[in-house]
């Protein structure tokens, strides 16, 4: 499962929504690139940025958490997170919806491409294979990433 989480709200989100929906259903639903990762959560970081980014992926084995004034409690097992700056604002929100694709597509790519898997993971995770997925699918739906 791929979560992508878009921190600019603006009439972007709804095809950032659309994606992400998209991506899963259709692509992304029955692969999987490691073993012992069972969620992938990329962040998209545009204009505003609520919290700092990542600076690096990062992988939870298996960790719980309580919010103390709510006392929520939630767990994370087996997810990595990773969190991708779109340096573009402007090119992403003056751009049509393919072209907006494009553009999130060139930078989760060579956010995978630069940075290396958490050594937990960094083995078993098919960072190759992930990276050719994600070029098939944005290429599938019109994107130009030459």
């Amino acid at each position: 499962m791929l979560d992508i989480d878009f921190t600019y709200y603006n009439t972007k989100r709804s095809d950032i929504k659309s994606l992400q929906e998209d991506m899963n259903k259709k692509f992304f639903a029955d692969k999987t690139y490691c073993p012992i990762v069972d969620e992938l959560t990329i962040g998209l970081y545009c204009g505003i940025i609520i919290w700092p980014p990542l600076a690096r992926p990062q992988f939870i084995e298996d960790k719980n958490f309580v919010d103390t004034d709510s006392h929520w409690e939630w767990s994370i097992y087996h997810e990595l997170f990773v969190d991708v700056i779109i340096e573009d604002k402007e090119a992403l929100l003056q751009s049509d919806k393919i072209g907006g694709y494009t553009i999130i597509a060139r930078a989760i790519i060579d956010y995978f491409q630069k940075h290396k898997m958490p050594l937990k993971i960094r083995k078993t995770f098919e960072t190759e294979r992930f990276i050719n997925d994600l070029k098939s699918y944005f290429i599938s739906i019109g994107c130009n990433l030459d």
